[in-house]
C-alpha cells in the first residue's frame, strides 16, 4: 500500500499543513522551540502514529473475534536522542475476556502496520526540486 501525505509551510513560523487523501492536519512545535504550540510536534505524531495504529489494529481483532471491550489505551514514549531508539508502549485494555484470549494481545498489537515499519531497517530517498 503507498501512503503519500504532503506538507506544506504556512506564514506562521513552524505551523505545517499536512495533507492526504481530502483530509488537512496542522503540526506546529512548542513555544520554547519558537512554534506556536497550536498541534503535536512531528516526533508526537510518530508516538500518536504507533499509540493509533496499535488500537485500530486490537479494534479490528476484538470485533472480528467478537470481543466485547469498553476502552483500549495505548501510551506511547520514546527518546530520539539515543539509537537505537526504543519505543516504550503501555496498552490499557478494559475487557471481560479469559486470560487465555487476554495473552493474544501483545502479538495482535505487535502486528500493526506502524509497529512494523518502525521496528525495521527503512531508507529515505530525497529529492530536491526548486518551484
Amino acid at each position: 500500500m503507498s501512503v503519500e501525505i504532503t506538507g506544506k509551510s504556512t506564514s506562521s513560523n513552524f505551523i505545517t499543513l499536512l495533507s492526504a487523501r481530502d483530509l488537512t492536519l496542522t503540526v506546529d512545535e512548542p513555544l520554547e522551540k519558537g512554534g506556536q504550540n497550536t498541534a503535536m510536534t512531528p516526533m508526537e505524531l510518530i508516538a500518536g502514529a504507533l499509540s493509533s495504529c496499535t488500537i485500530i489494529t486490537l479494534q479490528m481483532y476484538f470485533n472480528h473475534k467478537g470481543w466485547n471491550y469498553n476502552t483500549i489505551e495505548v501510551a506511547v514514549d520514546f527518546d530520539n536522542t539515543i539509537t537505537p531508539i526504543i519505543f516504550n508502549r503501555i496498552i490499557k485494555v478494559s475487557t471481560s475476556i479469559n486470560d487465555k484470549e487476554f495473552s493474544r494481545i501483545e502479538k495482535i498489537a505487535n502486528a500493526c502496520p506502524v509497529h512494523k515499519l518502525l521496528e525495521n531497517g527503512n531508507k529515505i530517498i530525497t529529492s530536491i526540486i526548486r518551484s
